[in-house]
């Protein structure tokens, strides 16, 4: 059993036909619809309301189908799934299923208002997010041998901080349908608190490895992107539990310390962006390297996404009327984004034989 590859996309084993197909099929493919589902809520958020809903059922599919394929694997290939969830370079791409579940349930109760699907979701990623979160970190802690940083930890692991701050963020809008609620509240303001410092972890972690470890410029790092896509997530949830201030006593006494956290978050995800812009182009415009679609290149397309309905929302919660003018840019390049590594993944699964993908 071999995994290749930072983002987890490599082969596994030596099966092929469908046999192989379903052994490959990672959760890295739950990253299409989070990206989707975002991207509906941003469309949403500017009025698009029948856009909202294409792209909403479109995230209701893409999760269906991601997550029967990721069952039956688990049910067919158990030494797979044993053998990522034990690998530093694999083990958080689990944490994808979390992340997805609530933003596809999230964006369901805000672009339909269905409460019941949306609430379904939540409880699903509520209850994977437990054993999942500790099942990936105690099969690093306890791995043996160890591999050095530059073959250990990749932008991965800030799924940890992702999948925690989705569920923030959809707990934050079911809060708007229950009323006071003393356990929810507790739940969010403790995962959004949590979510900030898993990211703090690995992004000390993460930042040695940049900057003191050779990247060569054919690495495979759209999990990199994932370091936006974290804090746009965080500032997402900040400003989704500010928008409940005055209704919900223990909130409402943390909200300038949640506001903090949120613009901390939205700050950071401004820095990262470009750059992770400018390591695109070193690759691929300097070094001529070949676009390839792998799974995880929906990571690219997320932190776009899920950036665009933050900065709404802050704005909308803060008054930053400033910041008026990015949501619609983008809501447009996650648009962009969307189509154009879907093709690559219907393409890749069109021939999943010859895809590593």
């Amino acid at each position: 059993m071999t995994v290749d590859g930072p983002d987890g996309d490599g082969p596994v084993g030596d099966e092929s036909g469908d046999g192989a197909f379903l052994a490959q099929f990672r959760p890295t493919y739950f990253t299409a619809s989070m990206t989707l589902g975002a991207t509906a809520v941003g469309a949403e958020q500017l009025g698009l309301h029948v856009l909202a809903l294409v792209l909403l059922a479109l995230a209701g599919l893409a999760l269906t189908a991601t997550a029967v394929l990721v069952a039956l694997r688990v049910i067919r290939h158990p030494a797979a799934v044993v053998d990522d969830l034990t690998h530093h370079a694999t083990a958080f791409t689990v944490l994808t299923t979390v992340a997805a579940f609530n933003i596809v349930g999230g964006a369901t109760v805000s672009i339909t208002g269905w409460t019941g699907l949306g609430w379904a979701c939540w409880a699903i990623g509520l209850l994977l997010w437990p054993p999942l979160l500790y099942a990936s970190l105690f099969s690093t802690i306890i791995a043996s041998p160890k591999p050095d940083l530059a073959h250990g930890i990749n932008g991965t692991w800030f799924l940890t901080t992702v999948s925690t701050q989705t569920m923030v963020a959809t707990t934050a809008l079911l809060l708007t349908r229950t009323g006071a609620n003393q356990g929810l509240e507790l739940l969010a303001l403790g995962g959004f608190g949590l979510g900030v410092v898993l990211y703090l972890i690995v992004m000390t972690l993460l930042f040695l490895r940049w900057v003191f470890v050779e990247s060569p410029p054919d690495e495979d790092d759209p999990p990199s992107w994932i370091a936006a896509g974290a804090m746009a997530t965080t500032a997402l949830a900040g400003a989704r539990l500010m928008a409940l201030d005055g209704t919900y006593p223990l909130l409402t006494r943390v909200t300038p310390f949640i506001e903090g956290l949120a613009l901390v978050g939205w700050s950071m995800a401004t820095f990262w962006l470009p750059l992770m812009v400018a390591v695109q182009v070193w690759r691929h415009g300097v070094h001529r390297l070949p676009w390839r679609f792998s799974p995880s290149m929906w990571s690219m397309v997320y932190p776009v996404a899920v950036y665009g309905i933050a900065t709404y929302a802050l704005a909308n919660v803060t008054g930053l009327d400033v910041l008026d003018p990015l949501p619609p840019i983008f809501l447009f390049l996650a648009l962009v984004g969307t189509v154009l590594v879907g093709q690559g993944m219907f393409r890749s699964l069109a021939r999943p034989t010859d895809s590593s993908g």
